[in-house]
């Protein structure tokens, strides 16, 4: 991985962390979230119209940022059943290190490399996700937990599929907006069908919506640019230092962090580092 692409990684995972904070303190998760990716939606569509690359220049490459985007709706509805049920480090912990369980099989059926650092590096997140996961002890969790399980196979599955259409050339804002294009339905329907379309389910939630919505589409852009030329598990794997930002942040919300989950987000920031470091 290239400095640039590693930079690009992280501060991918610093935005990601700061939306989903953004996303948690609404008062309706599932309007916010709806919200949200809209606005990163319109965002991101306007800038493709002005992105140097043409949008889609192979079929392949549409019909994966649509494949995408079906993923991309199973994590969102995924995430705010998650956030509804359990705190946001122990969400982030479990959806993190379950998706790497998926991410790096399909790496390398996608033909990627993994040396013996990386198998290490990639073990030690796992570690430090753990710690982070099982260290709360937060009530509610495994009420959570099968949201979260759909969450996590559904990142792993937009990642390969990012990976598939930007190998076939997809600029990455027009891909991100694709995907949305499919994935937003996707949650506003399951909103629709859980609790109707009352326009006062909005209140409380705008302005944390547009700014999360404009956090996330630069979170995403800085995501796939990096993913253009780096191996998908590799930027998934350090895409998960947003943990150690998350758990920042919920800090700063009120929540405390115990000396195990300390540990683990020192383990996953140095495993980061070793995966990142070039060789």
């Amino acid at each position: 991985m290239t400095p640039a692409a590693l930079g690009l990684t992280l501060a991918s995972a610093l935005l990601h962390a700061a939306w989903n904070a953004l996303l948690k303190r609404a008062k309706d998760l599932d309007a916010a979230s709806v919200l949200v990716f809209g606005t990163a939606l319109l965002l991101m569509a306007l800038l493709a119209w002005v992105w140097p690359s043409p949008a889609f220049p192979r079929m392949a490459a549409l019909g994966w940022a649509l494949a995408a985007g079906c993923g991309e709706g199973g994590y969102f509805i995924g995430l705010v059943g998650s956030l509804e049920r359990a705190s946001l480090g122990w969400s982030y912990a479990w959806m993190r290190g379950g998706a790497l369980l998926v991410a790096w099989p399909a790496g390398l059926l996608l033909g990627e490399k993994a040396d013996g650092w990386a198998l290490l590096a990639v073990a030690g997140m796992l570690a430090g996700l753990g710690l982070l996961g099982l260290g709360g002890g937060e009530r509610g969790s495994g009420r959570a937990l099968p949201h979260v399980l759909g969450a996590a196979v559904s990142i792993a599955g937009f990642n390969a599929c990012y990976k598939l259409a930007l190998g076939a050339d997809a600029s990455p804002p027009a891909l991100f907006a694709t995907s949305m294009a499919v994935g937003l339905p996707i949650q506003a329907l399951h909103r629709r069908w859980r609790r109707g379309a009352g326009v006062s389910a909005w209140k409380g939630s705008v302005a944390a919506g547009l700014g999360a919505g404009l956090v996330c589409a630069g979170a995403f852009l800085c995501y796939l640019v990096a993913l253009q030329t780096s191996p998908s598990a590799s930027v998934l794997t350090i895409r998960n230092t947003s943990i150690a930002f998350t758990f920042l942040v919920g800090w700063l919300l009120g929540e405390r962090p115990r000396p195990r989950q300390v540990a683990g987000i020192l383990l996953v920031c140095f495993s980061a580092i070793l995966l990142g470091w070039p060789r």
